[in-house]
């Protein structure tokens, strides 16, 4: 297999998983959103029941997990954006398809999931306050 060869399978092969990555965020954030609210709901249903703070552990540690799991991907995404650029550079491709759109999903869940462990901390916080 020659450079030229080389060259086109691993611009494939960056491009198939770019489009994977991206289904792929938007199908975890939409997952954990989606079990957040069903919590959160039942938190509100709920609010007079002792110890029903704790239900909203759940939320704020995937919330905090997905904030470092999509900072990371963030960054990560810089250096295969690079890659696919010096790719198409070498293939002589008049343009390289745009990679930065999953950085900016990534840093808008990131954020989104940090408001989101925020506000379920609090709450868990002032219902612990208010309940004493």
């Amino acid at each position: 297999m020659d450079d030229q060869e080389r060259n086109w399978k691993q611009y494939e092969t960056q491009i198939d998983l770019y489009k994977f990555y991206l289904d792929l965020v938007v199908k975890i954030n939409a997952f954990h959103f989606a079990i957040s609210g069903a919590i959160i709901s039942f938190y509100f249903a709920n609010r007079d029941t002792d110890s029903i703070q704790w239900a909203l552990l759940l939320p704020a540690v995937l919330s905090i997990c997905l904030v470092l799991f999509f900072a990371f991907g963030a960054v990560a995404n810089l250096v295969s954006r690079k890659n696919v650029i010096d790719l198409a550079k070498s293939l002589k491709l008049g343009v390289a398809p745009e990679l930065l759109v999953l950085t900016v999903f990534l840093v808008i869940f990131c954020l989104a999931n940090l408001l989101a462990f925020v506000g379920a901390v609090y709450v868990m916080y002032a219902h612990s306050c208010l309940s004493v």
